[in-house]
This record gives C-alpha cells, structure tokens and sequence, in this order.
C-alpha cells in the first residue's frame, strides 16, 4: 500500500513541477516551461535541426524556463531537453504529431503561435507526451450532536479519498483511462484502501469504434422509452440523467454505415446498485449486521440500437435483455417443490445444487419526424417479457465416470407486456416544450407462479425497487413463498421466491416546460399516473388487497437566476406530488417539497454555498388525517483562493453524495442520509428518519484540490 501512494505522489509531484506555454512576445514566439527542480533546459525543434544545445532557455526566480525564437510564419515540431537528457513534449499544447510525439505549433501571418487540428489536451506531464493525468483530493472532517441519545458533539472518522485519473492516448486511433481511487477505509484508522475505480480502452475508426469500460457511465439509448440509461437518481427533483455502466464491465460499439447509425453493447453486472448501504439482514442471528450486503452474483446485459433516415423520418429499433443466473445449494436448506417435483420425474436424485435463472427482454420500434424545423413528433412500441426457471443442475449428465452441470427445464414463472408512448418536443427561441403520453399493459402470472429477485420486504430493503410491481399491497403483506440462502457459494446474497406478479397496467402523462424571460429560467414539470394492480382473487382472500388503483401526480414548478449584479444566484425547484409509495411508509401519502440552493459571492475568493429543504407529508391513518413538516438547511462557507482548490465550512448534512464520481457529487446527499439511517434501524420508519434528520446538528470541514 505505501508503494502504491509513493507512485502516485511522485507521479503528481512530477505533473505539478512540468508546465509549458507558447505565447507571442516583442522579438518573436516565446516559449516556456515550469519546472523548479530542474538544472538545465533547451529547446530542440525543427526550427533548429532538433539541436539540443542552439536554444538555451532561462529560469527566473518562481522556477519557470523561457526562451524565445525569431520564427517566421509556418508548421514547427519541437521538445524540450530537460537536462541535457529527458526530451518532453510540451505538457500545455494539445497537438501531439508523428511517431515521437512531437509537439507541433503553427506561427500565422501576425506571428501569433496557434494550434489547428485536434483541439483536446492529450499531455500534462513530462513522464510522457501522450498521457494525461487527472483527478482530486478531497479531506473532510466532521461532528455531529443528534437526537439519539446522545447530545454531545461527537466527531465522526475523517475522511481522505482520492482519484487519480492516468489516460495515455496510444495512438490518434486508440485511447484509454483508468481511475484508481484511494481512501480510507471503514475499520482501523491506519486503514488505507486502493482499488482499479474505472477504466476504459476504446479503438476509433471511420466506420466504427469499440470500447472496453470498467465502472463507467457509458451507455444511454435515446429512444423515446430510455430503454438502457437515462437514470434518475431517486429523491431528487432535479434531473441527474445518469448513464448506463456503473455498476459493470463489458464492451460498447458504435457503427456508422450506409446511413445507419448502430450501439451495440454487452456487460457483466457485479453491483446492480452503487448506492447500497453496506448491510444486510442476518437470518442466522436474525438481525441486521454490518456485513457487505451483496445486490448482485452474475447478471449480464445485452443491448443494441440502430436507427436511419427515411423519406424524412428517422426510424430506429431497440433490443435490451438482462439474464440472470443464481446457483443455490439444497444440501442444508429445503427444496422448493418444484425441485422435488423434478427429482422424481426425472430420477435425478444426485444433484444438490440447482441455477434459478431469469430473462427479462425489450423490444421496440420508433420513429420521429422532424416537420419543421422548430417541432418533432415521436413514438415507440414495445414488447417486453420475464422468464424465470430452475434452468440447471449440478450433476445433470454424465461426461465420463463423472456426472456434471448440465440443462434442464423446471419453469417458475413468465408473463408479457406491452409499452407504448407517443409525444412532441416544440422549441422556439429559448422556450421548449416536451410532452409525452406513455401506457403499459403487463398480464400478470397465473396461480402456480413465482418470480424471482434478490431484493426482500420494505422492511429489510429500503433500497427495494418491487414496489411498483406489486402495488399498495406491497406494503401490507408478504410477497414471497421462498428465500435462499447461500446462493454461488455466496454467505451474504440472498434469493427471494415472491409470490406471483399481479397483472398491471399505467397511463402516464408526462409534460416540461422550459423557458427565458430576462435574467430568469423559468420551467414547469407535470406528471400524471394511473395506476392499477390486480392480483388472483387466492392469494389475499381480501377483496380490498385484490385490485388496487392509484392516480399518482407530481406538478413541478421552478425558478432559476442571478440577482445584485449576479452576485447572488438561486435555483428554486417546488414539487406537489399526491398518492406517494415507500416501502418504509404503511400509508399512501401526498409530499410537498421545496429546495433552495445557490451561491452569494463575498469579497475576494469568498463566497456562501446554500442549499435548503422543506417539505411536508400528509395522509390518513386510523381514520384520521396526519401530517408532518421538517426542514433541512445546509449553508457553507466557501474560500476558492484559485481554481480547482476549495475548502468549505459547512453546517447540516451534505445534499451532496460524494461516493460516486463525479467531484462535485450528485444532489441525493439527504436521501441517501435516509436510506442509511432505514437500513441501520430497520423497526423504523420514513417518518422516523425524516425526524432524524431534521434532528442532526452537524458541522463539517472540507477541502478539495482537482488537477
């Protein structure tokens, strides 16, 4: 580990002590070149027959080696010589030429040095022309005094992470990154972790490019269905747009030919939820522990789009289908019947391990006409279906004397459906329109039925996403018959067996407004659901339990700009939204929401961070009407003494999640404080940790240094 931060800080400190500039001055093109530590430098080009000695360069006192050249106007490669030995290219110049990596310069008819051609910077350190390194720092420290018991002020662990992002340019064809994230880790104060966060490898060419990725954000389909990417991230009223990726590895390609524009991608899914909280629920022990609670054991994801311009209209078509694989172990937990029921069908008395494997497909069309040039009109149809079956077995057939894995065909569970949506986008000036009207139709599955999924009860997933599959009765029962344990070998990982999908159906409208008037950004968002669940009429025995319907609106008004000479600037985002579901809520609740954030500049590299929440619950219990209202301020204190180094003083948690790239987080900093405090008192409730955080004092210091 010390080995590792060793080359990481020679490798910064080499990238702080080397930058170049070429700039015009009286008597010619200046050229220059930072770096303190060195005891000698040179300037070697084709200007001078690459003659390392000819253009000696000078360094004033802050570290920094100029030199100047009378050239006339012209292309010219060159290097710097630093002492009498290393031959650099120039860290501040983006043009990288030829098979030794020459940085090139064009002087013009005024003799302004100018760069043509590829624009984006490849290098930034003198270890090498072709690679650049990014990446940042950050250090926070905190306390906190809450309403748990304990009124001290208590400091929290501080915490030390950082990314280094190294991305050589191999060729003008082939480049690559990868991000290593270093941090400190959750047990003893000396623990220091480092791990490959992301990285990619991508060949370009003319007609087509592929990509190798690790953990990054990489996919998103732009059909009208977002039928891979697109994410909103949940418990904001902001849109994050969040890309397909993280989470898995795989491979993407684009094709360009005969006018058909083509994605293609495959990727392996080794945490199906980034956002996880480090826990899980021992049913051993029965209760809950700190051990890593794993989301994900084997899924792969396939997905493909294409689309092409015909008679005017684009027409495109989409496939996406993630499969499933879990092995579970019967030798010291009961089979399902189905198991056994397969046992004495087909004799096989010898395996003891069995792979529940599930399907879920997409496939759709759409088209979009253009007819004019201020309006477009859209639409998709889809097909989906799920597929869920005991799909092998450890000791099937026989490869010798040996009986191994091999396929059989025990089926648990299917149904289909239908997805339809058709809209507009309208934009005229600094004003746009964008509505969509989307239906969905599922059958449902019969009596004998089960389907599949790694995620339990509200109670013990608050992160769980079946809350929209099941209904209202989601929250009030227990929808599955079986549970496994020890699924691939894996302790943690738990199956569950839920109880057969009900048949469901969705009519969703969906309309935003955006617009400019003056200084203001002014945007509207109104969301309308029907929604309806039925279930057989055995399952329950309730006919209150046995069909459900909910008309969920969400009307999303907002107001952005600057005031006081644009000292001030404010984004107000407002959301009424009725007939809500949590898992962690037993009731159907209407939400109001009011965030609050911006900036307010002060003298100098001062300035105050904000950002403000209100927001009020009401629904009926026991015959009665409830209601709750909590408010969550975070305020900081910024310094920004130049650009990329920060250090903020701040009160209240954090709206913004630092875990996941990229450096300035993403708005679900309180949501995710929530889920957290859900996930460690899971006899608790949404009030109880909308409460907790209206408690919470908490003070924080953080600095962040980019680069």
């Amino acid at each position: 580990m010390r080995t590792t931060l060793l080359v990481v800080s020679m490798i910064l400190l080499i990238f702080t002590l080397a930058n170049g500039a070429v700039k015009q001055v009286p008597g010619g093109t200046e050229f220059s070149y930072y770096d303190p530590s060195a005891y000698s430098l040179a300037l070697a080009g084709s200007f001078n027959n690459w003659d390392g000695q000819s253009h000696v360069m000078t360094k004033d006192e802050e570290g920094t080696w100029r030199v100047v050249v009378d050239l006339p106007p012209g292309r010219y490669e060159y290097k710097f010589v630093v002492n009498g030995s290393d031959w650099l290219a120039d860290p501040d110049n983006p043009k990288v030429v030829g098979d030794y990596g020459n940085s090139e310069i064009e002087i013009d008819e005024e003799g302004n040095p100018v760069v043509r051609g590829l624009t984006t910077v490849i290098s930034n350190t003198p270890v090498s022309a072709r690679v650049l390194i990014t990446g940042w720092f950050r250090a926070t420290y905190s306390a906190r005094k809450d309403a748990l018991g304990d009124v001290r002020w208590r400091g929290d662990r501080p915490r030390h992470e950082m990314y280094v992002g190294i991305n050589p340019t191999i060729a003008s064809d082939v480049k690559g990154s990868a991000t290593i994230k270093i941090d400190t880790g959750e047990g003893d104060i000396r623990e220091v972790r480092a791990d490959l966060y992301a990285a990619r490898l991508a060949y370009m060419s003319h007609y087509f490019d592929v990509t190798a990725f690790h953990n990054e954000e990489m996919v998103g389909f732009d059909d009208p269905l977002r039928a891979l990417g697109g994410r909103d991230l949940p418990g904001t009223l902001w849109d994050d747009d969040v890309d397909f990726g993280r989470g898995t590895q795989g491979l993407v390609g684009d094709f360009r030919a005969l006018g058909i524009e083509a994605e293609a991608m495959y990727a392996n899914t080794y945490d199906s939820d980034i956002y996880n909280s480090p826990i899980r629920f021992d049913y051993d022990a029965g209760n809950f522990t700190t051990v890593s609670r794993y989301d994900n054991t084997d899924t792969d994801m396939i997905g493909v789009r294409a689309k092409r311009e015909i008679f005017g209209a684009t027409l495109g078509g989409t496939f996406v289908a993630e499969r499933n694989g879990w092995w579970v172990g019967f030798e010291e937990q009961e089979a399902p019947s189905l198991i056994e029921q397969y046992r004495t069908e087909t004799g096989d008395s010898s395996s003891t391990w069995f792979e529940a494997g599930t399907q879920s497909t997409f496939m759709a069309f759409d088209v979009e006409i253009e007819p004019k040039d201020w309006v477009s009109l859209f639409g998709e149809y889809g097909w989906t279906s799920y597929d869920a079956k005991w799909d092998a077995g450890n000791q099937v057939r026989k490869q010798g004397d040996v009986y191994v894995d091999g396929e059989i065909d025990v089926p648990v569970g299917d149904e289909e459906g239908r997805r339809l949506t058709l809209g507009f986008d309208l934009s005229q000036g600094a004003f746009g329109t964008r509505f969509s009207y989307e239906k969905e139709d599922f059958d449902g599955m019969e009596r004998d039925e089960a389907y599949f999924s790694n995620y339990g009860l509200p109670l013990e997933d608050p992160d769980t996403p079946l809350l929209p599959l099941y209904g209202p009765a989601y929250l009030y029962t227990l929808p599955y018959g079986n549970k496994y344990s020890n699924v691939n070998a894996n302790e943690t990982f738990v199956l569950f067996e839920h109880l057969g999908l009900p048949e469901r159906s969705a009519r969703i409208g969906r309309l935003e407004i955006s617009g400019k008037v003056r200084a203001l950004d002014l945007g509207l968002g109104l969301d309308i659901a029907e929604r309806e669940w039925t279930f057989d009429e055995w399952i329950f025995g309730d006919p209150e339990l046995e069909h459900s319907e909910l008309t969920q609106v969400s009307i999303r008004p907002s107001l952005a700009g600057n005031l006081f000479g644009e000292r001030l600037a404010f984004d107000i985002m407002y959301e009424d939204s009725k007939d809500n579901l949590h898992p962690r809520m037993g009731y159907v609740f209407d939400r109001n929401t009011l965030l609050v954030r911006g900036d307010l500049d002060l003298a100098g590299h001062w300035l105050v961070y904000y950002n403000l929440r209100r927001v009020s619950y009401e629904w009926e219990e026991d015959g009665s009407i409830e209601s709750k209202t909590y408010f969550n301020p975070h305020l900081a204190l910024v310094w920004s003494p130049i650009p990329k180094v920060e250090i903020r003083l701040g009160y209240g948690v954090n709206p913004l999640y630092y875990k996941d790239q990229p450096v300035e987080g993403r708005e679900i900093g309180r949501e995710r404080w929530m889920t957290s405090y859900l996930w460690l008192n899971p006899t608790t409730g949404l009030m109880d940790a909308e409460e907790a955080l209206d408690d919470i004092d908490m003070i924080s210091l953080m600095g962040v240094i980019a680069f």
